[in-house]
């Protein structure tokens, strides 16, 4: 079969046309993981500038981090996110984010000013990490979370 020269010089051009015109953009929209829910996890915090230690020191403590998804658009998410050394009536930290195109992980801010990044190892886990510093004070952890049924 001879195909002629014009085509093999445009066909590439028509191929994606043809691919644009008569493929659903929703078999092409990128899949992103479902986050909304509640996830749990124990986590070992290192702290600086806190109470009781000294200029330069640190202090580890072992806490619980639950993270709350309320809403999720695609890849933005919003949520909350808490540790067990917070008074039971102070509000958690609010958390905006965005997952990135791989759909494996993510990166968001809190109202506290802390940035932090996370990466999905399935549908029930994924890693959280968080550092924020505030004036004379540093806090840094990574947990591990999993999610509530």
């Amino acid at each position: 079969m001879c195909i002629p020269a014009w085509f093999t010089k445009h066909g590439q051009s028509f191929s994606s046309l043809f691919f644009m015109l008569f493929v659903p953009l929703s078999s092409i929209a990128q899949e992103y993981p479902e986050m909304l829910g509640i996830w749990r996890g124990d986590v070992r915090i290192v702290q600086t500038g806190v109470d009781g230690v000294a200029k330069g020191g640190m202090m580890v403590s072992d806490v619980n981090v639950i993270v709350e998804i309320e809403h999720q658009e695609g890849e933005s998410f919003m949520g909350s996110t808490r540790n067990s050394q917070m008074p039971s009536d102070q509000p958690g930290s609010r958390v905006w984010g965005t997952i990135r195109s791989t759909g494996k992980e993510a990166i968001f801010i809190t109202s506290t000013g802390a940035r932090g990044q996370l990466w999905f190892a399935n549908a029930q886990h994924f890693e959280f990490c968080i550092t924020n510093l505030q004036e004379d004070q540093a806090t840094a952890y990574c947990a591990n979370l999993e999610k509530d049924p």
